[in-house]
């Protein structure tokens, strides 16, 4: 199985922003926890006016199997002792982790083991604490498995059908890659679709 950081460019926003710390370094691939070296920022830093938090918007909805959280290093870490690490799906809270008081290490790596066991699917993820300490971080790393194209391994006909469902539906949900009718949207287009492919495997001989 095979894996990426699906947070990776994808659009941030935070509470606030102090000197040059914007919450886009937050997601661009590089995970120094050093704020400055002389020749660049690399880690996000809130004005600490507010109650902090940083959000990365996914712009889909992933299955996701872990978060590599990399905070500052070069100082300041125990501010962060009591963050919360948030998924969130269609503004639904699906899954929470708190800190629980405890300095978090340079790099904090949540999976399976925190998340229960469950397969966990969120299209944002987000970092806060309660009180207005700053929150630094130098990359939020959301990880999904990346799985293979929807025609992989079928015939013409299931090829045809599945990247069909696929599309017309949108929900990115893998039961939308079944291949099975029942269950989907009894609407005139979805119909249509239905009697097109069945043709189509006529057509083709049956493929």
């Amino acid at each position: 199985m095979e894996y990426r950081n699906v947070a990776l460019g994808k659009p941030t926003s935070q509470s606030s922003t102090w000197g040059s710390g914007p919450s886009n370094i937050a997601v661009d691939g590089d995970t120094d926890g050093k704020y400055y070296d002389g020749v660049r920022v690399h880690v996000t830093h809130t004005a600490g006016t507010e109650a902090s938090w940083l959000e990365v918007d996914l712009l889909d909805s992933y299955s996701i199997s872990q978060i590599n959280l990399y905070g500052r290093t070069d100082c300041c870490s125990g501010r962060s002792k009591d963050m919360m690490i948030t998924i969130l799906n269609d503004g639904i809270e699906v899954w929470s982790y708190h800190q629980g008081g405890v300095t978090p290490p340079d790099k904090l790596v949540l999976d399976k083991e925190d998340f229960g066991a469950v397969i966990l699917v969120g299209n944002k993820v987000r970092v806060s604490l309660s009180s207005n300490l700053i929150l630094s971080i130098s990359e939020l790393e959301v990880i999904s498995p990346l799985l293979a194209p929807p025609w992989e391994g079928t015939t013409t006909y299931d090829r045809h059908f599945k990247y069909s469902a696929h599309t017309y539906i949108g929900t990115g949900a893998i039961s939308g890659l079944d291949g099975h009718f029942e269950g989907f949207y009894q609407d005139r287009k979805f119909q249509f679709q239905k009697n097109y492919f069945e043709e189509s495997r006529k057509t083709n001989g049956g493929e």
